[in-house]
């Protein structure tokens, strides 16, 4: 389901508040003006004026958002006034600088590689998501699946998806039989028994770069 999502930044009782306005669900990138306002609109007369009292608009820097030719902060600016600021967010910039200098790095590449690798085998394959768990549940480890690498939202991905690799076995150390442990000895499978040759060729890349120490220090 595609949401916008939208926070009001104001000040409540003299301190700075983040607000929940509310989620609206959108077909189209088009539609995402209209959703914020169906949103302010949900909350009733108290906030019918929010448009004249809007100073500025942060979003990501999709055109849809802040694009000069009909995106959600011209409509803004052309309703509620040109006073009102638009600026492309933090966290978004921050990612997308992360995203640049990764590339520039083959040690941070690999890593990110992997981890889409993994996603990618799980993900499309039902057969290898029963497989691993059933190695789980010998090695007495809880398995969960990891989420894609990819995507706008790239730092929590990531962050995310190295906690469920890098889950600690019950003595607290890697050495355990952590989720780690568990997807490489499933990769060694895959890459041994596997008759497709671009599953048993990924399983091989995979479980060849969790042998190289390196991604452990990560």
């Amino acid at each position: 389901m595609e949401c916008v999502i939208m926070y009001v930044h104001v000040l409540l009782d003299g301190q700075p508040t983040d607000i929940l306005v509310g989620h609206v669900e959108v077909e189209h990138a088009d539609e995402i003006y209209a959703a914020t306002k169906s949103a302010f609109a949900g909350l009733g007369e108290s906030c019918q004026d929010w448009l004249q009292k809007t100073v500025a608009m942060g979003a990501d820097g999709a055109a849809v958002n802040l694009g000069r030719k009909g995106g959600v902060s011209t409509k803004l600016q052309e309703e509620g006034g040109k006073h009102i600021f638009p600026f492309h967010c933090m966290p978004h910039r921050l990612e997308l600088a992360l995203l640049s200098a990764q590339k520039d790095s083959p040690w941070v590449g690999n890593v990110y590689n992997l981890l889409h690798l993994i996603w990618k085998n799980y993900h499309f394959s039902s057969k290898s998501r029963r497989e691993l768990k059933r190695l789980g549940v010998e090695l007495d480890v809880s398995v969960n699946n990891s989420s894609g690498v990819k995507g706008t939202r790239w730092l929590p991905h990531v962050s995310r998806t190295l906690d469920v690799l890098l889950k600690q076995g019950k003595e607290g150390t890697l050495e355990d039989a952590g989720q780690y442990t568990a997807v490489h000895a499933h990769m060694d499978h895959l890459a041994a028994s596997s008759k497709n040759a671009d599953i048993a060729g990924r399983a091989k890349h995979v479980k060849e770069t969790m042998e190289d120490g390196s991604f452990l220090a990560f």
